[in-house]
C-alpha cells in the first residue's frame, strides 16, 4: 500500500482540485494535491514538499481531517490517504508537470469525473460550516 499526503486547500468556500496528467495515478481525473510519503517522513513534511512541488506554496497554517483507503481506478493501485485541510499559504498556486490544469471548485459543485468519494465530501462539509477562510 502507498501512503500519501494530501492537500484540501479552502479559499472563498471553494476547494482547490488538480487534474491529474496521464502520466500519473488517477489519470485525468479531478483530485485534491498531493504525493507520496518518503520513507522516515513524517505526514506534515510530506504535506508541506507536496504541495512545494506540485503547486509552488509553502503552507502556514493546516490541520488534519481523516484518513482513507483506496484503491485508485486509473491503475488499481491500493493507496493510504491522509488528508488535510490547509487554510493558510504563501505564494501563487502555480501548475506542475503533473496537473493538465488546476482550479478552484464550490463544494456543491465539483466536475463530474472527480476522484473524492462521499466519506471524504461529508467530513468536509462538516468542517467548512465552521471555517473563516483565506480571503482573495
Amino acid at each position: 500500500m502507498r501512503r500519501t499526503a494530501i492537500g484540501i486547500l479552502l479559499k472563498n468556500n471553494k476547494i482547490l482540485l488538480t487534474k491529474r496528467s496521464l502520466k500519473n495515478t488517477y489519470s485525468g481525473l479531478w483530485s485534491l494535491p498531493g504525493g507520496h510519503i518518503k520513507p522516515n517522513e513524517s505526514l506534515e513534511t510530506a504535506l508541506k514538499r507536496e504541495m512545494k512541488e506540485e503547486l509552488e506554496i509553502d503552507i502556514r497554517k493546516f490541520k488534519f481531517l481523516m484518513t482513507v483507503e483506496r484503491i485508485d481506478p486509473t491503475s488499481n493501485e491500493h493507496f493510504e490517504h491522509n488528508l488535510f485541510i490547509i487554510t493558510d499559504w504563501v505564494g501563487d498556486i502555480k501548475e506542475s508537470i503533473e496537473q493538465k490544469e488546476i482550479n478552484w471548485f464550490n463544494i456543491n459543485k465539483l466536475p463530474k469525473n472527480h476522484s473524492i468519494k462521499s466519506d471524504v465530501l461529508d467530513k468536509l462539509k462538516e468542517e467548512l460550516i465552521n471555517y473563516e477562510g483565506k480571503d482573495g
